[in-house]
């Protein structure tokens, strides 16, 4: 049978012990911390210039993805302006598709990016 009263020598050591592991605990956690934040030093970011410069080479590709994003919103925002604009637009569809629909015709969108340099 094991002793039943808190002040047991058994069971005081071993709340020391866990008392000591829980110190043990959480000075490894504060020396992980010091460790990582150490190393932080050494990793610094390179500026290797592949996308701060202009690349002619993928203006189709990002034109594209433009686009594509673009088509995406208008779907989503030609729906809430039906619904709220129905009083002072007739076809909000058309309306839209030809202020923001590149579609059909991309060179105004790709001369868009070449001036901004895709900024």
């Amino acid at each position: 049978m094991g002793c039943k009263n808190s002040c047991c020598p058994t069971s005081l050591g071993a709340i020391t012990v866990l008392r000591k592991l829980k110190i043990c605990s959480s000075c490894s956690m504060l020396l992980w911390v010091i460790v990582v934040s150490s190393l932080q030093q050494l990793v610094q970011c390179q500026d290797v210039g592949d996308y701060s410069e202009y690349n002619p080479s993928l203006l189709p590709f990002i034109t594209q993805v433009i686009n594509s994003r673009i088509s995406n919103l208008s779907s989503l925002l030609s729906r809430d302006i039906s619904k709220r604009s129905s009083f002072c637009v007739r076809d909000p569809d058309t309306d839209w598709n030809q202020a923001f629909n590149f579609s059909s015709n991309t060179e105004f969108l790709a001369a868009c990016i070449k001036k901004t340099k895709g900024t």
